[in-house]
């Protein structure tokens, strides 16, 4: 997959009138980082006594139980997000499993199983900027007590994009305790990574 068909639809969304509004947002928590290895990751999952005389593989295994109890009021948070944008499609991610989470962890945090956000996750698809921009407003202003982290920093053209290219927004919500990811997608990128370029984004 040649990751600049991914540039090329960048491009394309900066020539959106809305994009250098877009591009002067910040972020909630959003420490800048594209997804590499030791990544300054500013939110996690919260820390238990328990936690202290658990192998890291253990405390996965318990994280994912709760995105387990998690993932019902994280799917109603976002039909109803996509309920008020007049979306067609929600996809509802299968939980992380301990082991890919553990690996994840290994690659990216040092080994931390809390700095995985993802165990929980449900991806939302904006036609365009004005979506995305209409999608953040309603986050923060009725979801503003939960949210945790919005970020948007690989949206910016001044930022690397994520390892093969593509680009997105995350946000990260607490639901009763677990930390649990929406993954908000411009179509014109999802289409590509849904056509060629999804395994090349995720090694």
């Amino acid at each position: 997959f040649d990751s600049r068909l991914y540039d090329y639809k960048f491009q394309q969304l900066q020539d959106d009138p809305l994009y250098p509004y877009l591009n002067s947002l910040v972020g909630i928590a959003d420490g800048g980082e594209d997804g590499y290895i030791n990544e300054n990751k500013r939110i996690m999952q919260k820390p238990k006594k328990e936690y202290m005389n658990q192998s890291p593989l253990r405390i996965c295994h318990s994280l994912a139980r709760e995105a387990v109890a998690a993932l019902p009021k994280l799917q109603v948070i976002c039909a109803d997000i996509g309920g008020r944008l007049g979306m067609q499609t929600i996809a509802v991610g299968p939980i992380k499993k301990p082991t890919a989470a553990l690996l994840k962890s290994e690659r990216k945090y040092d080994g931390n199983p809390l700095l995985v956000t993802d165990y929980c996750r449900v991806s939302l698809f904006v036609a365009d900027i004005a979506t995305l921009l209409a999608l953040i407003e309603i986050v923060l202003s009725k979801y503003s007590s939960v949210v945790r982290r919005i970020k948007l920093s690989n949206l910016k053209s001044t930022h690397s994009s994520l390892i093969g290219g593509y680009r997105d927004c995350k946000i990260n919500v607490d639901i009763e305790g677990h930390i649990c990811e929406i993954q908000v997608h411009l179509e014109s990128l999802w289409n590509l990574k849904e056509e060629s370029g999804y395994l090349h984004y995720k090694r």
